[in-house]
């Protein structure tokens, strides 16, 4: 069992469970584990927190439980046979344009919004084609979830819906695959803006619901509409449409990694006239620069003040660098152990504008006597995948907490901190949002001072220095409380970056 589901088993979204509770889940997992890979030697493919949902899902009954995973199983070999569904299998439903994902709610849940007015019966695709326009909804939701979150938040608005939209059929078949298929994945679904006639279609889909799912549903009053999203979404992160500050791009949740990009983050159509350019240019230098989307090549114009000539031969350099330092398309553990075994390096929780957050200790790292540079190297390209890979839906930030407590002269390590910022500027630009250095020591500053020249004028913008007294206020100003780690007063546990 990995250290990953250990620790989760430790806690359900933040909240710790007692350990006698615990022991009996672990014990129901390895049993409900052998049960149905018993039954069905492909079950082994699927992780311990899988089976711990259908296990909460059905109240820790083994049996019942075990029935409704092979069912799954099953179902998902003949649904989607190819691991995903992808965007060309369901035209239709994307171009009704009515689901969006964006922003986290105060526990780090991801939102999702669905506009009910927008949805209308399938006249092409049919039931079949809507069916796997909700499977790949919910397998973008969870594909997107942060470390240590397995839940997310639905905002359900019904503005505008008739009896044109009514869709039953549709209605009961998202509802089976919800509670079937993903189980324990909804944590809260806030039904808005309610018209009377939309009531008659209630009623018949209400007795379907079960229990569990029907204690997750909250009707909005319009007139408490504001205060009621609030109480569990930040206004950072709570939709312009409902009193918050995060605008909804018009853009849905299709294939392309360049969806649902919150308005600070949108192409303009200068940008998009120079990106257009720059990919020409780029690849008829190296055709192989057609691998990496629009979003890859923006970042580095934006990195450059937008000067394309500087922009491309700098993303030709990454290009050529990627080719060969990370040949096979990622760094594993197994290229790392020194660097891992440092235990320096955490990832969890994501502030106020959704950037995930990162956390490294200086004071644990040394210089690599074994592996040397190289390694060191690669656990930057190898943290900085993870970290990126991690991002919810819209986001290309992350944030950064270097804590440099008890760090000496034992712990400094110029030419790798220089490499770092070689490969974080260089190979990885804007995608640092925000860093904090906490903690400094005095003695901290004579190694800053060799470092900061080689630091560029938009980085330094992003890092600042925090006074111990100031340290919990500081942080609490870009994330909330309940994704603050706990050792600067927040609530959230470390979990180290190999185990996200």
């Amino acid at each position: 069992m990995s250290m990953l589901t250990m620790m989760l088993m430790e806690k359900s979204n933040g909240i710790e469970q007692n350990n006698e509770s615990n022991q009996e889940e672990q014990k129901k997992i390895i049993q409900m584990r052998t049960l149905v890979e018993k039954q069905d030697p492909t079950s082994k493919e699927y992780d311990d927190l899988m089976i711990r949902r259908f296990l909460r899902a059905r109240d820790l009954d083994i049996d019942k439980a075990s029935a409704m995973f092979l069912k799954f199983v099953k179902w998902r070999k003949t649904f989607v046979p190819n691991g995903s569904v992808s965007a060309s299998e369901i035209p239709n439903e994307l171009a009704q344009n009515k689901m969006f994902m964006q922003g986290t709610d105060k526990i780090g849940r991801l939102i999702t919004v669905v506009f009910g007015g927008k949805h209308y019966q399938n006249k092409t695709g049919g039931l079949e084609e809507f069916k796997r326009f909700v499977t790949f909804t919910l397998e973008r939701i969870t594909s997107r979830m942060p470390p240590g979150q397995e839940k997310f938040v639905a905002i359900a608005d019904v503005k505008g819906w008739g009896y044109s939209n009514s869709d039953i059929r549709g209605y009961l078949a998202s509802l089976s695959i919800l509670q079937d298929y993903y189980p324990e994945r909804l944590g809260k679904m806030f039904v808005v803006h309610v018209p009377y006639v939309f009531m008659t279609a209630w009623k018949m889909i209400y007795p379907f619901i079960d229990d569990k799912t029907k204690k997750k549903i909250v009707f909005v009053d319009n007139k408490h509409l504001k205060s009621t999203l609030l109480k569990d979404i930040d206004e950072s992160q709570l939709p312009e449409i409902y009193g918050g500050k995060l605008k909804l791009k018009l853009k849905q949740m299709e294939g392309n990694s360049d969806n649902i990009i919150m308005e600070n983050n949108a192409t303009s159509d200068e940008e998009h006239k120079k990106i257009m350019e720059m990919r020409v240019l780029v690849e008829k230098h190296d055709p192989t620069s057609k691998e990496y989307d629009d979003l890859t090549i923006r970042r580095f114009l934006r990195a450059h003040g937008m000067d394309m000539e500087k922009a491309s031969d700098k993303f030709l350099k990454f290009v050529k660098w990627r080719k060969t330092f990370v040949p096979n398309g990622s760094i594993s553990e197994s290229e790392i152990p020194n660097e891992l075994a440092q235990n320096k390096l955490f990832m969890q929780g994501t502030d106020k504008s959704g950037r995930p957050i990162t956390l490294v200790f200086g004071g644990r790292h040394y210089q690599n006597k074994t592996g040397g540079l190289d390694e060191f190297k690669r656990f930057v390209t190898f943290t900085l995948e993870r970290i990126i890979s991690r991002m919810p839906e819209g986001q290309e930030k992350f944030v950064a907490i270097a804590d440099v407590e008890g760090w000496g002269y034992s712990n400094i390590d110029i030419r790798g901190y220089l490499a770092s910022i070689s490969i974080l500027q260089d190979y990885y630009p804007e995608r640092l949002g925000k860093m904090f250095f906490v903690h400094v020591p005095y003695m901290f500053m004579a190694a800053w001072k060799i470092i900061y020249p080689f630091i560029d004028e938009k980085t330094k913008k992003k890092i600042v220095f925090i006074e111990n007294t100031d340290l919990k206020s500081t942080l609490l100003k870009d994330i909330d409380e309940s994704q603050l780690p706990e050792i600067y007063g927040g609530k959230m546990k470390l979990i180290p970056i190999q185990d996200t």
